[in-house]
C-alpha cells in the first residue's frame, strides 16, 4: 500500500495461501472514505504476491514478487511504474545486471532511487542491497553486511539519510533490532520516528497455517538516545495480524500510520483499514 496525496493505492496480494490475485489497483480516498478500482492503461504487471512497492513523486514502483508456492518458485525480478496522474503502467527495462528474482523482500525510496533489500530467492534467504536510479534507469549492487543475516519479511525504512533494517525471518523470527522478534509486520517512518506495528512473532512449519500474530506497537526516534518504546494506542485497536500493508500519512489534515488487510490468527485474509493517529 502506497499513500500519495489523499489516496491510498493497494496492489496484489492473496486471498488463499500463496495464490496471487489480479493486477487491479484498488484506491481508497481518504477524504470521501470510499474505495474504487483502477485497471490502468499500458503494460500492467502480471498478478503476484509478496512484491514490494515504493513511491517517488506521484509514481509508484513495484518490484519482484512470487507466483509460486515454495521459496524461489515463480519468483520475479521485473520492475513496473504506475503514474497516478495518468493511470498508466509501464515496465522499466534495464541493461544492467538486475537483482536476483525474489519475494518477501523489502523496498524503500529515497530521493530519485529505490533500494531493494533481501528476501527469498531460489537459493534461499538473502541479505543483499541494490539501488535503482529512476532517472538513469541504472541498477547498482551495494555493499552487504555480514552482521545482517539473510532474511525475508524484514522491515525497511528510511529516516533522514539512513536506511534501517528491522526484524525479519531468517530460519527464526529475528530480534536484532532490540524489539521483540517478528517478521512480516508493518513499518513506516514519520519525521524522525520509526513505527513498528504487529507482525508474526511465532511461525508455524507450513505457510498454509497461521502463526502467532501480534498487534503491539513500538516507536523509535532516531534523534533520541531512548531507543525503542512500546506505545499503547487508544480507540478501536486492530486485531493481531501479519503479512499486511502499512503506509504513513502526513498532510494538513492528518498525521498517522495506516494499515490494511493481512492474515489473522484464524488464517483468514482481512480487508479492513485502520488509521493510528499520531499527536506529536
Amino acid at each position: 500500500m502506497i499513500v500519495i496525496g489523499r489516496k491510498a493505492y493497494v496492489f496484489g496480494g492473496e486471498h488463499k495461501p500463496r495464490v496471487p490475485i489480479g493486477s487491479t489497483i484498488h484506491i481508497y480516498d481518504l477524504d470521501t472514505s470510499t474505495w474504487s478500482d483502477c485497471k490502468g492503461n499500458g503494460t500492467m504487471p502480471s498478478e503476484r504476491n509478496a512484491q514490494t512497492a515504493a513511491a517517488i513523486g506521484r509514481k509508484i514502483y513495484i518490484f519482484g514478487g512470487r507466483q509460486g508456492i515454495t521459496m524461489g518458485e515463480g519468483s520475479l525480478n521485473d520492475l513496473h511504474e504506475f503514474d497516478t496522474d495518468t493511470n498508466n503502467w509501464r515496465e522499466i527495462k534495464s541493461n544492467d545486471v538486475v537483482p536476483e528474482a525474489r519475494s518477501y523482500h523489502a523496498m524503500v525510496a529515497h530521493g530519485d532511487k529505490l533500494y531493494v533489500f533481501g528476501g527469498c530467492g531460489a537459493k534461499g534467504r538473502m541479505n543483499d542491497l541494490h539501488s535503482f536510479d529512476v532517472i538513469t534507469n541504472k541498477w547498482t549492487a551495494l555493499p552487504t553486511c555480514d552482521a545482517i543475516t539473510g532474511r525475508g519479511g524484514a522491515g525497511l525504512v528510511t529516516v533522514q539519510d539512513s536506511i534501517y533494517v528491522v526484524g525479519g525471518f531468517s530460519g527464526k523470527e529475528m530480534n536484532d533490532s532490540a524489539i521483540p522478534a517478528r517478521s512480516v509486520f508493518g513499518i513506516c517512518s514519520l519525521d524522525s520516528q520509526i513505527f513498528v506495528v504487529g507482525g508474526e512473532v511465532d511461525p508455524v512449519d507450513t505457510h498454509a497455517e497461521a502463526g502467532k500474530f501480534s498487534n503491539d506497537c513500538f516507536v523509535m526516534d532516531v534523534n533520541s538516545n531512548e531507543g525503542w518504546k512500546q506505545i499503547f494506542p487508544s480507540g478501536s485497536v486492530p486485531e493481531p495480524r501479519g503479512w499486511f500493508s502499512v503506509a504513513s500519512v502526513r498532510d494538513e489534515k492528518c498525521k498517522g500510520v495506516l494499515i490494511f488487510g493481512g492474515n489473522s490468527s484464524k488464517n483468514e485474509r482481512l480487508n479492513d483499514l485502520y488509521l493510528m493517529e499520531i499527536d506529536n
